[in-house]
């Protein structure tokens, strides 16, 4: 039964780091589209799109940390846990 269970830890780990991989490609490919799509535009319009690519970066790891990462209340008894 352990074994089971250490199998099925390693592909969650392994679902998740693919699921993070996607994720990733398909932030990479919105700032190229969004490069693209301003290819021959003037320097103010570039400066946005440049904006726009910093604000869609944050956008993305704002989420990514915050699906992520999760806090345990270590008080909520009233005791430390040690």
């Amino acid at each position: 039964m352990f074994y089971l269970y250490m199998g099925s830890l390693k592909k969650k780990a392994d679902d998740n780091k693919i699921l993070d991989t996607i994720s990733e490609l398909n932030n990479v490919t919105l700032r190229m589209n969004e490069m693209l799509t301003s290819v021959g535009k003037d320097k103010a319009e570039y400066e946005k799109v440049i904006i726009n690519q910093l604000l869609m970066l944050f956008d993305y790891s704002l989420k990514h940390f915050t699906t992520k990462v999760s806090f345990e209340n270590q008080y909520s008894t009233g005791k430390v846990k040690i």
